[in-house]
């Protein structure tokens, strides 16, 4: 299977950077760049709980390879939720080192509390947060 960072990469860079302190934002124009995280957050959990909801019932016959197919494709709706899940994780990381950016540790530390219990509560099931 083929390993996907899923932007972890470059959202490490962006942390990095803004560690070092060569990366400062203006902490009146972060609020755009949360709000559309938030939004695509949102969207990509919404798409998520679409395909959980509606792509295990395949409606397929009883047949042995029809129990099969939907094995396989319960199998795959798992694999996207998982990919979903890592860039819902991906884009709260990179709303809490844009607050850190802007000095904007207290609403940083709460974004990383959001992602922390995301994780905990198995946004993750692959277990990489």
């Amino acid at each position: 299977m083929v390993q996907v960072d899923y932007g972890q990469a470059q959202i490490q860079a962006v942390n990095d950077a803004v560690a070092a302190g060569t990366l400062k934002l203006d902490p009146e124009a972060v609020d755009d760049v949360v709000g559309v995280l938030d939004r695509l957050i949102a969207e990509l959990e919404t798409q998520r709980d679409k395909a959980l909801s509606g792509g295990k019932n395949t409606g397929l016959a009883g047949f042995p390879s029809a129990q099969q197919l939907a094995i396989g494709f319960a199998g795959k709706v798992d694999q996207l939720a998982t990919s979903i899940n890592q860039y819902i994780l991906g884009a709260m990381r990179l709303q809490e080192a844009c607050l850190r950016a802007a000095n904007r540790l207290g609403d940083a530390d709460m974004k990383n509390a959001q992602a922390v219990a995301a994780a905990a509560a198995g946004l993750s099931p692959s277990g990489a947060a």
